[in-house]
């Protein structure tokens, strides 16, 4: 969510490239992965996480040209 990545950034600059998860899953509509443990929502959440994780893979297959 916002607080974890703000607290990732607060640790400083480095190589790597720090993102929002949900940024490789656009067409969503939704920004942040919510917590299934306060709506319960656990087959909402796997389907964002899929989906996302697909987009993250196919961004690094093309920036490595595999």
């Amino acid at each position: 969510d916002d607080d974890n990545l703000a607290g990732v950034r607060a640790l400083g600059a480095g190589r790597a490239t720090v993102r929002p998860f949900l940024e490789y899953a656009p067409q969503t509509g939704v920004a942040e992965v919510p917590d299934p443990f306060y709506t319960g929502g656990f087959a909402g959440v796997f389907a964002l996480v899929d989906a996302a994780s697909e987009g993250l893979l196919a961004a690094i297959r093309r920036e490595h040209g595999l």
